[in-house]
């Protein structure tokens, strides 16, 4: 399997979902903090504003520990499979021409719905809804490898 290199832009993107990967490992650790300190507050301090505070520190951080959990494992499951697609979330940038005939149905196969929504000469941007956008690029690359299109599967 060929390396994927990156450009410059895409250095850069990649080093700032780096460290957010390192901030999705300390967030669990400020929200059980924060849960203490809501605690301590509630038994020793007896001050609701220092409670509210707490409370919706311990909220923010539970939620942007999901969130960048997701973000950041979606991205390091596709540098694993050397597939790239730009916005992690949504969208797949593959330079794949025959993907038409693999969107134009629901494939169970790869765990979810695929619709085109923009089609180039170069690439098809794809949607793609679906729980685990980890296993959906593995079991595309396997398709990929399957229909004798590696070119394609190693070299976006």
């Amino acid at each position: 399997m060929e390396s994927y290199k990156l450009n410059e832009n895409q250095k850069k993107v990649y080093t700032y979902r780096k460290h957010l990967f390192f901030i999705a490992k300390i967030i669990p650790f400020v929200a059980v903090l924060s849960i203490i300190f809501v605690i301590f507050s509630v038994v020793y301090i007896n001050n609701i504003l220092v409670t509210i505070l707490f409370s919706i520190v311990t909220i923010e951080m539970i939620f942007m520990h999901f969130f960048y959990k997701r973000f950041t494992s979606m991205k390091l499951l596709v540098d694993e499979t050397g597939i790239h697609f730009r916005n992690v979330q949504k969208h797949v940038d593959i330079a794949y021409q025959d993907i038409q005939k693999v969107s134009s149905k629901r494939l169970s196969s790869f765990g979810g719905w695929i619709t085109v929504i923009s089609n180039t000469e170069e690439k098809i941007t794809l949607t793609i809804a679906m729980k685990d956008m980890g296993d959906f690029i593995r079991r595309l690359h396997d398709y990929l490898l399957m229909n004798d299109r590696e070119d394609l599967a190693n070299n976006p």
